[in-house]
């Protein structure tokens, strides 16, 4: 494994992830289901650069669109960007869109008003249902992205429209707009009571918007995309911070969430909280219980 700052988590088409992480050039560490990873962390936070537009129109998702890095190399703070590639990065409006008045770059506006998007919902341990928006074209990766255990499409409508939908439904139905990565940790254990939630909620979605918005299909059980294992007792968490040492055997990873196995026990680790982050290889196993302990949340 090569040295790099950890950019983005990335699920792929064929359902498996991978870290993006830069050091030259861009380069992706595998997170595959019984391979072994080792790394540790170094010290710092570090700006992970910006989204720009491509000279490419293809029929790829998001080919409009590439990642460039940060040319400063900027240490932060807070956040993800400096300032310099927070004001650069074409996506931003985007991220803060409710779909009332749109400041995004002509193509990204563009590419909003002409492809559909949907308003679904997810369901995830402890009785947690979230609202959110995604394009049709990635719907299923965004839920595998969040970690997300049964979801389903309830509405479509262009990238403007949809914002608009998500809003209220989650001022009028009181469903989230963001669900915790402890909450993602444990997997969904009864999909029967979490379906018959996702029922509901699309019935009362469905009474607020008129029928051409409407989509009818069955929700999407997600636990065998992520194929975790059954574990004995519940995981110990990492927490990321300098000096963090992590090396064993890959057991899975469930949207942001990676568990791991290191000697006889298992942990989670917030791979989200990784992005920014620098990471070198570890050539040393951790060789006890007490060497991680101040690394437990």
């Amino acid at each position: 494994m090569k040295q790099g700052l950890i950019t983005a988590l990335q699920w792929h088409d064929d359902n498996t992830c991978s870290l993006l992480t830069y050091h030259n050039d861009y380069n992706r560490i595998p997170l595959t289901q019984g391979e072994n990873l080792s790394f540790t962390v170094t010290p710092g936070r570090h700006c992970i650069g910006y989204t720009a537009l491509t000279n490419k129109q293809g029929t790829k998702v998001d080919s409009w669109r590439t990642h460039k890095p940060c040319p400063d190399d900027a240490q932060i703070t807070s956040g993800r960007q400096c300032r310099s590639c927070s004001m650069m990065d074409i996506m931003n409006p985007c991220l803060r869109c409710d779909g009332s008045t749109c400041s995004a770059h002509p193509t990204v506006m563009k590419a909003c008003e002409e492809n559909e998007a949907n308003v679904y919902l997810a369901a995830f341990k402890g009785g947690r249902i979230k609202a959110g928006v995604s394009r049709a074209q990635r719907v299923r990766k965004r839920w595998i992205e969040q970690g997300a255990d049964i979801a389903r499409r309830v509405l479509k409508g262009n990238g403007y429209k949809v914002r608009q939908y998500e809003q209220a439904i989650q001022r009028q139905l009181g469903l989230l707009n963001h669900v915790q990565a402890t909450s993602k940790r444990t997997p969904l254990t009864n999909t029967e009571e979490a379906i018959r939630q996702l029922d509901h909620f699309e019935e009362k979605v469905h009474e607020i918007y008129p029928p051409e918005t409407h989509i009818h299909e069955p929700p999407q059980n997600l636990a065998p995309i992520y194929n975790l294992p059954l574990f004995k007792s519940a995981p110990l968490q990492l927490r990321v911070k300098d000096g963090l040492q992590v090396s064993g055997r890959v057991l899975g990873v469930k949207g942001p969430v990676l568990y791991i196995e290191m000697g006889d026990l298992t942990y989670t680790l917030n791979l989200s909280r990784l992005i920014g982050r620098r990471i070198e290889p570890l050539e040393a196993k951790i060789r006890s219980q007490s060497s991680i302990d101040r690394y437990f949340r």
